[in-house]
C-alpha cells in the first residue's frame, strides 16, 4: 500500500487482511478482502489513482461491517507508519538534501541540482501528508511530530533560500541585459517562490513591459512590482507565510532598482 502511494499508480488491487483477532478470530467477508482502485482508463488518460486508493480505504474504514472496518483501519495504520519511517532522518536530510547553507548560499553545483533536491523534499512532504490522510491518529504520536517538525522546517528553509537565490539572479540578469541594451521587446518576470500550502516551488508572473519596443527604465520594474505586491496581499490562494515571502522577494527587486535610479541621478 505504501509503495503504491509513493509512486504514480494507475490501477491497483491489494489483498487486505482476511481475518482479524479481536478476542476471537473473525473472518472478513471474502468479497471485501481486496481493495481495488483505478482502471485501464486511468492508464490511457495518464490519470493516477493514488488519491482514490486513500479514499477507498477510508470508505472501508467506515464500513457497517465492524470486521471490514477494523481490517481497513489496521491497514491504514500500518501503511501510514511505513510512510513515516521511510522519510529521511536528520543526518540524511542535512547531508543529502541541503542545497543551501544557513546563510542562504548555494553549496551544490548549480540551481538545476538545487531544483532536483527541492523536488525530492516536496515528494517527502507529500508522503507526510499522505500519512496524515491515511490515519489521522498518527498526528498525536511522537514519531510523527518529530518527523514532521524536522522535515517541514528544513523544506521551508531550503525552499525560501532557493526562491531568494533565484530572485538575486533575476536582478543580476536584468541589469546585464539593460546595460547591453537588450531589453526592447517587452519584459515579463517569473519570480520563483515556495507555496507553503501546496509544498511546491511556483512562479509568480509580473508583466513589466508589454510586448513591443519600449525603452526600458528602472521605474517600470519598481512600478510593476508594487502593483504585484498589492495583488499578493489580497490573493486568497496564498497562505500568510507564502504571502510574506513573496512580498519580501518583490521588495528586494524594488530596492535593487531604486538604487539604480539613485545612481542615475
Amino acid at each position: 500500500m505504501a509503495d503504491a502511494l509513493t509512486h504514480i499508480t494507475y490501477w491497483i488491487a491489494i489483498q487486505l487482511p482476511c481475518r482479524i483477532l479481536h478476542n476471537t478470530v473473525l473472518d472478513v467477508p471474502p468479497h471485501m478482502t481486496v481493495l481495488r482502485a483505478g482502471n485501464i482508463a486511468h492508464r490511457v488518460l495518464q490519470r493516477p489513482c493514488n488519491t482514490a486508493v486513500v479514499h477507498r480505504l477510508k470508505e472501508l474504514s467506515e464500513h457497517a461491517n465492524a470486521v471490514v472496518a477494523e481490517s481497513a483501519k489496521l491497514t491504514s495504520y500500518l501503511a501510514a507508519q511505513q510512510l513515516l519511517t521511510s522519510l529521511p532522518g536528520s543526518a540524511d536530510l542535512y547531508t543529502n538534501y541541503t542545497p543551501f547553507n544557513k546563510q542562504g548560499q548555494l553549496i551544490v553545483a548549480d540551481h538545476t541540482t538545487a531544483d532536483a533536491l527541492l523536488a525530492q523534499l516536496s515528494q517527502y512532504m507529500d508522503r507526510l501528508h499522505m500519512a496524515e490522510q491515511l490515519y489521522p491518529g498518527w498526528t498525536t504520536h511522537g514519531l510523527y511530530n518529530k518527523v514532521s517538525t524536522l522535515l517541514t522546517t528544513h523544506f521551508v528553509e531550503q525552499g525560501r533560500a532557493l526562491a531568494n537565490s533565484y530572485t538575486r539572479e533575476i536582478v543580476s540578469e536584468i541589469r546585464q541585459h539593460w546595460q547591453a541594451g537588450k531589453i526592447a521587446r517587452g519584459l515579463t518576470l517569473f519570480i520563483p517562490y515556495l507555496d507553503e500550502r501546496r509544498c511546491r516551488m511556483e512562479k509568480y508572473k509580473v508583466v513589466v513591459i508589454p510586448t513591443g519596443r519600449i525603452l526600458f527604465r528602472p521605474e517600470f520594474i519598481i512600478g510593476a512590482c508594487r502593483v504585484s505586491q498589492h495583488h499578493v496581499r489580497k490573493d486568497p490562494e496564498l497562505s500568510q507565510a507564502t504571502r510574506w515571502q513573496l512580498l519580501s522577494q518583490l521588495d528586494s527587486i524594488i530596492q535593487a532598482f531604486e538604487t539604480e535610479l539613485r545612481l542615475l541621478r
